[in-house]
């Protein structure tokens, strides 16, 4: 074998060539099969010395079509990786009228919407693509694949350049649960679909560790230069908070998880979606109660701050700060129970003098990391009855003691887990975390107990494809049995 090398681009490029030519022609000389030496040419490899493998991502597990190609070379935990191309097709508006995500509609959706991405994820790659013509037999495999309930998705892929292109990928990584099962299935017919018709490995992808290698990754931009995994003080606990999910899991090492604790009920994300709707809110409601959650807080910030200057121009102590010492008596009661850390190492929370409403904080005391959001939920509701109108200034409190109760659980829940686990780091993920409030307030719990804290990069809090191509790549393993949806999959 030549081994060149890593200069200049143009040498080792040819230098490659010639070896990929060559094992090409030994292999033929021999009566082997040679299905690699193909897709491991990439229009861009500049350092194709290393070999590198592609891995297509696809993830459809709730409302988001998402496709990746990633370019990895080496083993975690020495991986190095390069986004080619990434798009997220959100369904959030369609569903927005519902209040909620429709299955059924999210799966056609999908069945739609993945063969025409996928062109488009190609051609901004500008991988290297090899013209074939799909046979018969393929054609009619695909109709077996799809099945009779997957028509829309079989009809976009033989209508599509899919069966006329094959792109240079080693592997298909497909999320296979936890998740809307109709859903997930659409993803699976595509990539098993995929990889009959280009003859590639596939493999399914735990959707959760999804999200805890997502907190490895430190850029998504899509460039040519190759990038190095955040480096990971093991063993580590992992929150992820999702619509769907709500889970504290401790890491040994990557590919070794226990889940600690996990919500009882409903998913916080879930929760902060049924609250919005109690408020008449739109969906997804996490961001819209955010929203109004901050307006509050600098409402309570100018108020605070008038009260103080008052009291410093009158020299004296009067209503406005008897009142405020009154709303921090209240909140202090909520954690003076057994087994709760002291107020101060919970989230700071700027006092409203005028507060009327004080939610509960569900499961804080319990010796369990587990949790539960439904009876928060309820009393919610309770609260809101108590009142003839819902107008925007109760809008704005609901919220913010509604996020507060939510961020208040998850930090002593942390506090617990840390206290009974030697962890070196904690790794947050999930749509939730794109919820400021709760973010710095993990972070600020990091901070104080003197840990490493790895959230996702910008644009990875959610469902994508990245995070299932790049836990495909780690693990580095392909499918060894049938991939089939799994909504309840655990880690």
């Amino acid at each position: 074998m030549l081994v060149f090398p890593p200069q200049e681009g143009a040498e080792m490029t040819i230098g490659f060539f010639f070896c990929i030519d060559l094992r090409s022609f030994l292999l033929r000389v021999l009566g082997l099969n040679d299905n690699t030496s193909e897709k491991n040419i990439t229009h861009n490899s500049i350092f194709c010395y290393s070999n590198p493998m592609i891995t297509l991502g696809i993830e459809t597990s709730c409302d988001e079509t998402a496709l990746c190609l990633l370019e990895t070379k080496g083993e975690y935990p020495a991986l190095e990786y390069r986004v080619l191309s990434h798009i997220i097709h959100s369904q959030a508006e369609m569903h927005s009228k519902y209040g909620g995500v429709f299955p059924m509609m999210a799966k056609r959706e999908h069945a739609k919407r993945l063969a025409p991405l996928l062109e488009q994820v190609i051609k901004e790659s500008k991988i290297e693509t090899g013209s074939f013509e799909a046979s018969r037999a393929d054609l009619e495999n695909i109709k077996k694949i799809c099945g009779e309930h997957d028509d829309d998705l079989y009809h976009s892929i033989i209508g599509s350049s899919l069966i006329k292109v094959r792109p240079a990928i080693d592997r298909i990584a497909v999320t296979a649960g936890p998740g809307l099962e109709p859903a997930l299935w659409v993803g699976i017919n595509f990539a098993n679909a995929l990889a009959s018709l280009w003859k590639v490995p596939e493999s399914g992808v735990n959707h959760m560790e999804g999200h805890i290698v997502a907190s490895l990754l430190p850029k998504t931009e899509t460039k040519y230069a190759f990038e190095s995994l955040i480096e990971c003080s093991f063993p580590a606990i992992a929150f992820l908070i999702s619509g769907g999910h709500t889970e504290i899991i401790y890491i040994k090492e990557i590919g070794d998880y226990k889940v600690q604790g996990a919500t009882r009920d409903d998913a916080i994300g879930e929760a902060f979606d049924k609250v919005a709707r109690m408020l008449g809110l739109p969906y997804p409601g996490g961001p819209e109660i955010s929203k109004l959650a901050e307006m509050k807080r600098e409402e309570v910030k100018i108020q605070k701050t008038k009260v103080e200057g008052k009291e410093i121009r009158s020299g004296a102590i009067g209503r406005d700060r008897g009142s405020l010492m009154s709303a921090t008596a209240r909140v202090g009661e909520i954690f003076q129970q057994k087994n709760v850390r002291a107020p101060e190492t919970l989230p700071s929370r700027s006092l409203d003098i005028n507060q009327r409403i004080t939610l509960p904080r569900p499961m804080i005391n319990t010796d369990t990391l587990d949790m539960s959001f439904a009876g928060l939920k309820t009393a919610v509701l309770y609260e809101l009855r108590k009142h003839e109108k819902i107008d925007e200034p109760l809008k704005k409190e609901m919220a913010r003691e509604f996020e507060d109760a939510v961020t208040d659980v998850i930090i002593a829940k942390l506090e617990r887990a840390f206290d009974a686990h030697e962890a070196n780091t904690l790794i947050v993920g999930g749509g939730v975390l794109a919820n400021k409030h709760i973010l710095e307030a993990c972070k600020a719990f990091a901070l104080r107990r003197t840990i490493t804290f790895l959230p996702p990069a910008v644009g990875l809090s959610g469902d994508n494809a990245l995070m299932i191509a790049m836990a495909s790549a780690i693990n580095g393993k392909n499918q060894a049995s049938e991939i089939t949806a799994q909504g309840n999959l655990s880690l």
